[in-house]
């Protein structure tokens, strides 16, 4: 454990579930394990079973403060409700299934005070089955203004995919893009700006975000010195199925890009990279399925299983558990009133 420095005045972690529970434990204990006893952690409850919450409380004892209601959360209303409970200069966003390595948060904090930064966002690395190499180093994330007055979105991930080696050479540096993985604010800045748009309910939250910040004037930086990693969920619990299908469902996908694109003034016909990522990333949870016609036929793909069920049934089950859990009541929604609602 680090503990060495007192940042406890400086910096509070907020931890909010991305799109399962499972993984909060895992997260928690690195966290626990790779910052100073003094520094405070708020977790937002959501919809986790209460053997997560005891576990969660287990592994953080008194660092620990759970907060909000006990029912699932788009991502971005968790992420005001854990910012209502920090009072620090900083704060570290962190989804529930992160795994920051030895050494990570000082960089953040330093690169921030350094270089007067909104956001400081760390090397996020991916690891699955393959083993490990670069999600996100950065990239592009600006409108562009076409000659006949059209608005698009310029949005790009550097290094994605890549071996460790590519990122090697990085050093700390402005970068326009940073993802929700991990990511350090100025909280008066961020709070200045509305916080995170809970209106942004299954994608776009980090492109919406980073666009406030640049119109208004502020940096985003990356500090590789700091190196998170995110565990690719091949497999997932049947404890996690109704909010991970839910906080993907095409419902509410289609509501975050239309409400995306009003803001920001696109075209509907508007596409990027984020755009395609859901329907890819829901497949996780029809693998089973699609390892089940593999060990049958022998031949068909798991994966491409996973996908044709997707397209042709799961999809629908995904926007249907919105309506069939009540954990879903109020559909992941804050309250009325702001940018995104009280949360």
């Amino acid at each position: 454990m680090t503990g060495t420095t007192d940042l406890s005045s400086t910096v509070t972690l907020v931890v909010v579930p991305r799109e399962r529970y499972s993984s909060t434990a895992a997260t928690l204990r690195a966290l626990v394990d790779t910052t100073p006893d003094s520094v405070s952690i708020v977790v937002v409850r959501g919809g986790m079973p209460a053997r997560v919450e005891a576990e969660a409380e287990a592994i953080a004892g008194d660092r620990l403060q759970l907060v909000g209601p006990a029912r699932h959360l788009a991502p971005n209303v968790a992420r005001r409700i854990g910012l209502r409970s920090v009072a620090t200069r900083f704060v570290v966003l962190l989804d529930n299934d992160v795994l920051p390595r030895p050494g990570w948060l000082e960089p953040l904090v330093h690169a921030a005070v350094e270089h007067d930064a909104w956001v400081v966002r760390p090397l996020v690395l991916q690891t699955d089955r393959h083993g490990t190499t670069v999600h996100d180093a950065g990239g592009d994330c600006h409108v562009r203004v076409e000659a006949d007055g059209r608005r698009s979105l310029q949005e790009s991930h550097r290094h994605l995919g890549d071996p460790l080696e590519a990122v090697d050479h990085l050093e700390t540096e402005p970068v326009e893009l940073f993802e929700f993985h991990t990511a350090l604010f100025d909280r008066a800045r961020l709070e200045d700006l509305g916080g995170p748009d809970g209106r942004m309910l299954a994608q776009g939250e980090h492109l919406d975000l980073a666009l406030r910040i640049h119109d208004a004037g502020g940096s985003v930086w990356l500090e590789p010195a700091s190196v998170v990693g995110y565990p690719i969920p091949e497999r997932l619990r049947p404890s996690d199925l109704s909010f991970f299908l839910g906080r993907w469902s095409p419902s509410w996908v289609r509501s975050s890009r239309r409400h995306f694109n009003d803001v920001h003034h696109l075209d509907d016909a508007d596409r990027c990279f984020t755009w395609g990522y859901p329907e890819v990333h829901r497949t996780y949870a029809w693998l089973p399925i699609g390892r089940a016609a593999h060990r049958i036929t022998g031949r068909a793909a798991p994966a491409r299983v996973a996908k044709g069920f997707d397209v042709v049934i799961g999809a629908r089950l995904a926007d249907a558990v919105l309506h069939l859990d009540p954990r879903w009541r109020r559909g992941g929604r804050g309250g009325r009133g702001g940018r995104g609602g009280r949360g």
